[in-house]
């Protein structure tokens, strides 16, 4: 899964097809909206009146890495690490929601294939255990203006309301109720390349003119309550059976969370890079 963003339109791209207005869907596959996006577009409301006047500073618990360090990288990753348990509480002086549990309206997923013909929606939907995300390497090229990140998160617990209809390879499936679904072992590398554009207070900032989210993820943990309309029999056979075929069912389940995940950690650095000059995140 790649994602990327034009630097012409600020849309959103992902596998050449292009999101607007933070109602997103991949082709035939799946489709989410997040109340990070609907945050999003209040604080670009803010943007247009107070951008030219923002000059913020790093937040205190970012501390930042001078251009000239020897080993920029391990400063990066090092201060990134240790940011991580403030910055997922959120910080509206920066336009930082809170993101654990991040709220996530609706997500869908549509599968079609010979063995599985699966119709899964998740709403009101909340994913915890971001806060345990590790940042385990960056790769940073001043000059060239490119920027690797890779992080791991060892588990996540999606939580929400479900309805589901259809077939799990031989097997139907029909329910609504509560759902649990864990999934373990994520991998997450975000890329990025930025210009430097000068604003009317005269400082530089960092605009992003392209990105790009690689996502995996490990064994994937299925209760869904409540299935068959209740025949306990049928739910715990099923769920069984879920489990065992985790693999084929979370084909495009966990591409969906990824996007989910990768839009609203996209939106968060160019809101941050919004408001910070580039001055103060990388100084001399």
């Amino acid at each position: 899964m790649k994602s990327s963003v034009d630097s012409s339109t600020g849309e959103s791209i992902l596998d050449g097809v292009v999101w607007k207005n933070c109602s997103f869907s991949r082709k035939n596959c799946c489709k989410f909206q997040t109340k990070s996006c609907i945050f999003a577009l209040t604080v670009f409301l803010i943007h247009l009146s107070q951008s030219e006047v923002s000059a913020l500073k790093l937040p205190p618990y970012i501390s930042p890495c001078k251009k000239s360090d020897v080993d920029l990288d391990a400063c990066v990753v090092k201060h990134g690490q240790q940011a991580i348990p403030k910055f997922i509480n959120g910080d509206p002086k920066y336009r930082v929601p809170k993101l654990d549990p991040l709220e996530i309206t609706e997500l869908v997923v549509n599968q079609g294939t010979r063995q599985i013909g699966l119709s899964l929606r998740l709403k009101n939907t909340k994913i915890y255990g971001l806060r345990n995300a590790k940042f385990v390497k960056s790769t940073t090229d001043l000059v060239k203006r490119h920027i690797e990140w890779d992080f791991t998160i060892d588990w996540i617990q999606i939580l929400g309301r479900y309805v589901v209809s259809g077939q799990v390879l031989v097997l139907p499936i029909t329910g609504e109720g509560a759902a649990n679904v864990t999934i373990t072992d994520l991998k997450i590398t975000y890329k990025y390349d930025w210009d430097l554009i000068k604003k009317a207070n005269g400082k530089e900032y960092m605009n992003f003119t392209k990105s790009e989210i690689n996502f995996e993820n490990g064994r994937t943990y299925f209760k869904l309550e409540n299935l068959f309309n209740g025949d306990k029999t049928l739910g715990d056979n099923m769920n069984y059976f879920l489990n065992e075929n985790w693999k084929e069912v979370t084909q495009e389940l966990g591409p969906a969370v990824g996007e989910a995940i990768s839009e609203v950690f996209r939106l968060l650095l160019t809101n941050i890079a919004d408001l910070v000059p580039y001055e103060y995140i990388y100084p001399d």
